[in-house]
């Protein structure tokens, strides 16, 4: 069995997307606390505001060409059914089942509420289209590296 990872583009969308969030998530809790303890929120934003809007922009940048969608192309293997029996024992096993098959095509999406939610906000969940010859497993880097090297532990 031979794996070869390829990463597409980065998305600016989602890069603005994801930092839209962090920034609502960090200055929501940051407000909400200033209202709890009697303080302005004018007073605290002036003096810790690069946090409050520095680290929202570096994280979304970071973390969306860390973890850009890809594809894990999976070929030279001895039998399909095998190979995607496995596949759904790994996706079981890193909280990922089954929402859609149909007789190459599967989609994985994550197993609890809260998954689900980051599957809308971030798209989290994969697809893989198999055939004969080769395997293609459509998702996030991390998630393709997880599944990478559980493939490769397993033979």
């Amino acid at each position: 069995m031979r794996t070869e990872k390829k990463l597409f583009e980065v998305s600016y969308f989602e890069m603005i997307k994801l930092t839209i969030f962090v920034i609502l998530l960090v200055n929501g809790v940051t407000c909400l606390f200033t209202l709890l303890i009697g303080a302005s929120f004018i007073s605290v934003f002036n003096s810790t505001w690069l946090i409050l809007i520095g680290y929202p922009l570096a994280h979304g940048v970071i973390q969306t060409v860390i973890n850009r969608n890809g594809v894990l192309i999976i070929d030279e293997f001895e039998d399909a059914e095998v190979l995607q029996k496995q596949i759904e024992y790994i996706a079981g096993r890193i909280s990922y089942k089954i929402t859609e098959k149909n007789n190459s095509d599967i989609k994985f999406r994550r197993k609890t509420w809260f998954g689900r939610i980051q599957d809308m906000l971030f798209r989290e969940d994969f697809k893989m289209i198999i055939s004969d010859s080769t395997a293609e497993i459509y998702g996030k880097r991390n998630t393709l590296l997880r599944i990478e090297k559980r493939l490769k532990y397993s033979y």
